[in-house]
């Protein structure tokens, strides 16, 4: 296993943990949901789908974990990290309706941390 996918798998890991750990909800999407569905992809980025409720909340525990805000709208956040170590972050906001819809047809992937994560919901369930 490269550094990178260190880095990608002990980021999951960290947002898994966080996210139980303050009771905020999220869904994997992007490159990684999609290598998790057996399609190999190159991603150096973590991509993450959220509902507007909860933008803030997550805004502010993503800032407190070392990233800073780089860009910023009602429906997109992107972060960098201050460390090289950990990568980049993309937000996406979402209405309820469409966090429901998609919450509903996720599925749950072990990254290897159940104790802390009880998986990481993957969104776009293909199976």
């Amino acid at each position: 296993m490269t550094s990178q996918s260190n880095a990608l798998h002990d980021a999951l890991t960290a947002f898994a943990r966080l996210a139980v750990d303050h009771g905020l909800p999220w869904l994997l999407i992007g490159g990684n949901a999609v290598v998790h569905y057996g399609v190999p992809r190159f991603t150096r980025d973590v991509d993450m789908f959220i509902p507007e409720d909860f933008r803030e909340s997550w805004r502010e525990l993503i800032e407190a974990s070392g990233y800073r805000c780089i860009q910023s709208s009602d429906a997109f956040l992107q972060f960098d990290s201050l460390s090289p170590m950990k990568p980049p972050l993309d937000v996406m906001v979402v209405d309820q309706s469409t966090w429901e819809r998609m919450d509903e047809a996720s599925s749950v992937a072990d990254f290897g941390e159940p104790e802390h994560s009880g998986g990481v919901r993957v969104a776009f369930d293909c199976a």
